[in-house]
């Protein structure tokens, strides 16, 4: 159990007298009887094992085992003593061995499992507020792993106070002048729990209206259902607009105020010194442009009309 630096075998009245009314730490059966054990710690700092059987003695003289975390070794098995066996003596300090980490509450060193892996105690779990929760290291509810998994982060929701990006715990969430925000490529939903991709054409894909008007104004998210049953959202025009150049411009009709040709959405109309006019070589017709030209009056009625009067003045 510990490297032997020196075994010698002696008889020891004095520490007989000394354990004699101590409680031993085992016993073991021999070829004359039991064989009872102490242990005991000399001043020089070697560690004695103690064994008796009747009234005889003898000591066994081991090196002093570790107590602690950073103690002075000279081999590994000092520091297994108290550290356990996922400790070694390295330049002559007892250290936890590479993959194992030292747990203060228990003053031992345990293999490392990192937040996400498989674990057998919870003491295999490193890092503070954590635990192994069927089999998997966790942390402990309202915390979450960073990014390297060996720490537990408290959670921070969009408009929490944060110091850095990893505390933020909503999706496609960023810290910025110490609050938790949404990050450039994504906006704040209505009930500000959640960040939705920006949208970035028209006819894209929306949940929610503000996704589309980031970038396109006067638009909308239009939730249609499908004929399959699936239900979806894509960004559209608003009433009144309508899509031109994947842009959303006002409507006007024939003979209203415009300011670009897109904004006449009527066949064959142009905008014309500010009012959507009929284009080049096509006319008006009852409120539609057209290639016909139909007078508004029967022109031969009238002429007829004419020449009957006339020809009755003559004759008068």
């Amino acid at each position: 159990m510990w490297t032997v630096r020196s075994r010698q075998r002696m008889t020891c009245a004095n520490e007989q007298r000394r354990y004699a009314g101590s409680r031993p730490i085992r016993r073991t059966p021999s070829e004359s009887g039991r064989r009872w054990w102490w242990r005991s710690v000399t001043a020089a700092g070697l560690f004695l094992l103690v064994s008796s059987i009747g009234s005889v003695v003898q000591c066994q003289t081991f090196i002093r085992p570790a107590t602690d975390i950073g103690d002075y070794c000279l081999h590994n098995d000092q520091c297994h003593y108290t550290l356990s066996t996922d400790s070694e003596c390295r330049d002559n300090s007892c250290q936890c061995r590479d993959g194992a980490h030292y747990v203060e509450r228990e003053k031992r060193c345990y293999k490392t499992n990192y937040l996400g892996e498989y674990c057998r105690l919870t003491n295999n779990c490193i890092g503070n507020d954590t635990y192994c929760r069927d089999g998997i290291c966790v942390c402990t509810p309202g915390k979450h792993p960073n990014a390297d998994r060996n720490r537990c982060l408290q959670d921070a929701k969009l408009g929490d106070q944060c110091f850095r990006d990893e505390e933020c715990v909503t999706d496609n969430s960023r810290c910025a002048q110490e609050s938790c925000t949404c990050r450039v490529s994504h906006v704040l939903n209505e009930n500000r729990n959640r960040c939705l991709p920006i949208v970035s054409r028209i006819y894209d894909l929306c949940e929610e209206s503000i996704q589309c008007l980031y970038n396109i104004p006067y638009s909308q998210c239009r939730i249609t259902t499908g004929t399959d049953g699936i239900t979806a959202g894509r960004c559209t025009c608003a009433s009144r607009f309508h899509e031109a150049g994947y842009k959303c411009v006002s409507s006007v009709h024939l003979n209203g105020i415009c300011e670009v040709n897109d904004n006449c959405i009527d066949p064959d109309t142009t905008c014309l010194h500010g009012r959507c006019r009929c284009i080049d070589h096509m006319v008006e017709v009852d409120g539609i442009c057209s290639g016909t030209f139909r007078p508004r009056f029967r022109v031969v009625p009238i002429l007829l009309a004419l020449i009957v009067v006339g020809r009755s003045y003559c004759i008068s």
